[in-house]
């Protein structure tokens, strides 16, 4: 592997510095997962006559949503904004490379300008956007035999330069 840092690496090595974080709020998901258990594998008091046999149709019900609301949960989050960021790999025809680190790392972008089209995606973009677009954090790599190999350090753009770059890469 080359010597560059993984972006992935980049928010979870040091996210303060790029002011990433993970999101951790995982109450809501415990409380019901928890809850539904014990509904489940546990009498209600007697004042609550609800019928034996949807006692346990409740229960799974709340742990479902508990466990479909912890799958969910955004994992990073842009700290200023407080905006969930999601990744997106696109894949490009070689020739589009030298473009791509072009608008990531100097901020040129060529209005109208079309991708190449065929077979062949060679280049790996894997970026991490809100989805406003106000925040970018990308990587480039490109295909060597069996596997991709990253050509750039991690890119973290933000404001009016990051929509630019999110519109003309189409993220």
């Amino acid at each position: 592997m080359d010597n560059y840092t993984l972006l992935h690496e980049a928010f979870v090595g040091n996210m303060s510095q790029h002011q990433i974080q993970e999101k951790s709020n995982l109450t809501l998901p415990i409380i019901c997962f928890f809850a539904g258990a014990a509904i489940m594998f546990f009498q209600l008091p007697a004042g609550i006559n609800l019928h034996w046999f949807l006692m346990p149709f409740l229960g799974l019900a709340l742990i479902t949503f508990g466990i479909i609301k912890f799958v969910r949960t955004p994992k990073h989050q842009y700290t200023p904004s407080k905006k969930p960021v999601h990744l997106t790999r696109r894949y490009f025809h070689g020739a589009d490379k030298d473009y791509i680190i072009n608008c990531l790392t100097k901020g040129e972008v060529k209005p109208g300008y079309t991708f190449s089209t065929g077979e062949s995606s060679s280049v790996l973009l894997e970026a991490y956007t809100e989805k406003d677009g106000n925040f970018l954090a990308a990587q480039v790599s490109h295909y060597v035999p069996y596997e991709y190999h990253v050509i750039t350090e991690p890119i973290f753009l933000h404001g009016e330069e990051a929509k630019k770059i999110t519109k003309a890469l189409a993220l």
